[in-house]
């Protein structure tokens, strides 16, 4: 850098001499022109500039930083490339994580709905299983038979109208209302009921109970037997059974006419009338 400086200041010296020497050529005359070329013939005076190349600056630190920088450079790109696949890989599993979490809600709200017919199910078969116990052991009173009978020596007839309990319970309650009617043959006139009057009774499973209608004398069951009239019995059973379920069984029979009147002899059912009710 000093040597650069002389230099320099070497050069801008000699500058003022040659444009004062310029000057004085012009100024003079032709001798002086001579002289001027005389001069201009002799050799010039020439320094010697020596052009140095200025050393580097950068040390074996300053690279070996500078490598370090790179390096580091270079791991911050390789982690921010991870990061953005683990970013991409997180949104992925994310968006796979929703769906399994949509499905196992689905899945979910789908168990909890069979679990709930399941449920239902369940309960309808234990009601079920239920009905069907109760209609099992339940009492079921029936008309066994109706029978003709005679009482005094046969000078009278009347009507007995055999129950029976089929169950496996007994029937509570019972109480019967019937009624007998004597018709032209052929006639469909239903008799009527009388007022419930009757006392109330139970029947054990398998037992059988009688109920007597109505006496007439033995003139009245031949015209029956002769077929000249027929006899219309009809009737009522109400019950309860020890399920608290109330029925009633309705009973139709007839006798005379075609069928006859024998004593002892059975009555055949009506083709209607016959059938029960049952009220839970």
């Amino acid at each position: 850098m000093l040597r650069f400086f002389i230099a320099f200041m070497l050069i801008g010296a000699a500058t003022p001499c040659l444009s004062q020497s310029s000057e004085h050529q012009t100024d003079a005359g032709p001798a002086a022109v001579l002289e001027g070329r005389k001069l201009d013939a002799s050799p010039s005076l020439s320094l010697p500039v020596r052009i140095v190349q200025q050393p580097s600056t950068e040390t074996d630190a300053d690279r070996q930083r500078q490598s370090e920088q790179d390096a580091r450079d270079i791991e911050n790109l390789a982690v921010q490339k991870k990061l953005a696949d683990l970013t991409n890989k997180t949104f992925y599993l994310s968006f796979w994580q929703l769906i399994l979490g949509i499905m196992g809600a689905v899945g979910l709200l789908l168990t909890l709905v069979l679990t709930r017919r399941s449920v239902h199910a369940a309960e309808e078969a234990t009601v079920t299983t239920r009905e069907m116990m109760r209609r099992q052991l339940r009492a079921y009173v029936l008309v066994e038979q109706v029978t003709i009978i005679s009482a005094d020596n046969n000078t009278k007839y009347g009507i007995n109208v055999r129950f029976r309990n089929g169950g496996q319970t007994p029937a509570i309650a019972l109480k019967v209302i019937a009624n007998l009617q004597t018709i032209n043959v052929g006639d469909n006139q239903i008799p009527q009921l009388p007022q419930d009057q009757s006392r109330p009774f139970s029947i054990l499973p398998g037992a059988e109970r009688d109920k007597v209608l109505g006496w007439f004398p033995a003139d009245h069951a031949a015209e029956l037997d002769a077929g000249i009239c027929q006899i219309d019995v009809i009737g009522i059973a109400t019950y309860e059974d020890t399920f608290g379920g109330q029925h009633s069984c309705h009973f139709r029979y007839e006798g005379g006419g075609i069928h006859g009147f024998k004593l002892n002899s059975e009555l055949p059912a009506h083709p209607v009338g016959n059938y029960e009710i049952e009220m839970l």
